[in-house]
Formats: structure tokens, sequence, C-alpha cells
């Protein structure tokens, strides 16, 4: 594609392609946005890669095509650690890696959006150099735990962070504390048990979601009004709009709330 050096976005999405040739990509010096969703590619050779590390690539978007008449292609192998480490967006949807084989937000330092969909992914990522991070969505993956982020700095740009439909039990009490300016958490869809210790410090906080965990059975003392000095909004007058905890009664352990 030698002649299409301005081509600056290539949406080859919900089609039968099944792989990415390296000369699909050589030339296309000023290429942005690659979105190969829906199709049955699972992999891009290192040939390929070389020829992206060449573009201006910023925006990959990635995962196998679905065929509801016919059986379904093979799922998106491995997590790509050697793009251009100046990618600003990075989805993948169904996909077969339990990890990412490398420090997510070291390799792409300037990630505003990170997300990985309908996966075995078991493990959430380092944000230790997530400075840029906006939203992340770790949906639909077997993630069953989540790391302390004592040690990291605060992720200032971080709104958004979706992770229902995981094997979520457990919450660290500190693992919201670096995300100052959070105004969405989807946890549904979950197995938390409890929020005890759990704080949230973020002050513009629109919605938080932690419907059907079915193991949930009480909410802490400060979890609607947000004022006192303990529980899940410590210390904080908080601008929460929607609280979504709805669940099936017949499922459901949720017994109190304080």
């Amino acid at each position: 594609m030698k002649d299409f050096n301005q081509l600056t976005k290539l949406v080859l999405s919900n089609n039968q392609i099944p792989h990415i040739s390296p000369l699909h990509i050589n030339g296309l010096t000023s290429l942005i946005m690659l979105y190969i969703f829906n199709n049955p590619v699972k992999c891009l050779s290192s040939e390929t890669i070389y020829q992206i590390a060449l573009t201006k690539l910023n925006d990959f978007s990635a995962s196998t095509k679905i065929d509801y008449k016919k059986a379904q292609y093979p799922p998106w192998q491995s997590f790509p650690c050697n793009l251009r480490s100046d990618h600003k967006k990075l989805s993948i949807w169904r996909n077969n890696f339990t990890s990412f084989g490398c420090d997510v937000f070291t390799t792409y330092p300037k990630l505003m959006l990170f997300q990985i969909e309908h996966g075995p992914l078991s493990v959430f990522p380092n944000l230790n150099n997530a400075n840029k991070l906006y939203t992340i969505i770790l949906i639909h993956n077997n993630i069953s735990s989540l790391p302390n982020n004592t040690n990291i700095p605060e992720i200032n740009m971080l709104k958004t962070i979706k992770l229902q439909n995981n094997t979520i039990s457990s919450i660290p009490s500190n693992f919201f504390n670096k995300m100052i300016h959070l105004e969405h958490i989807n946890l549904g869809h979950n197995f938390i048990k409890s929020l005890a210790g759990v704080q949230i410090v973020a002050t513009n906080l629109l919605t938080l979601e932690i419907q059907l965990n079915p193991e949930l059975e009480e909410l802490p003392q400060t979890f609607i009004t947000g004022k006192k000095d303990t529980g899940l909004f410590p210390n904080k007058t908080y601008s929460i709009k929607t609280v979504s905890v709805f669940f099936t009664l017949a499922d459901s352990k949720l017994t109190t709330i304080m």
C-alpha cells in the first residue's frame, strides 16, 4: 500500500481477514489508527509489527471474529508488547492470554484508554506509570484479586474503571486511594463479599455500581452519606449521583445497609 502514505485511519473490522501481512502496512507512514477487530486474525507476525513500528500508530483495536452461524475463530493469542510506545488507545476483545508479558504502562506510558475484554485474563496491571490513563476497562475476564496501590503515585487522569464480570472476591482497602479523580466505578457481577475498610478518596465520583455480587452481605456505615471520618468515603463530601446495588433477592446475601 505504498501509494497511501497520507492515510491516517485504516478500519478493517467485521470482515473475514485471516491475517495482516507486512505488505498491508508497508508505506503507511502516516497511519495513526488501525482497527482489525471481528476478523479471524489471532496474532500479528514480527514482520508485520516491525512495519507498524514505522508508522505513527497510537490507536490499536483488535479481537477475533465471532461467527454465530459457524464455529468461532480462535481467540487473540497474546498481548502485544512490541507496538509503538506512544500508543494512546489499546483495545483487545476476545483473547486467550492470562497475563500481559510486559509492564503495560511502562511499555505504553501514553495510554489513555486500556481495554481488555472477554478472555481468561487473571491479573490486574501495575498502574505505577499510568500517568495518562483516562479509562481502564477489564470486563468479562477472570481477575480474582486486585493489587495494593500503596507505592504508586497519584493517577490524576483516571476517570473510569470498569471491572464487572470478573471473579473478584475482595478489594484491598487502598486499591482506590491513588485514583483521586475517579467519576465512574463498576464492580458489578463479581463475588465481592465485603467493602469493609475500602476507601474511595475521589470527591467527584458520579457513579458506583456493585450490582449482582451475590456474596455481598452489608455496606459500610458511610456508604450513602460519605461525610463521616471512616468508611468508604473518608473525610469527604462527595458529589456521587448514582449508586447501583441492585440484585436478585433469591441470589443475594445482602442483609444490612448500615
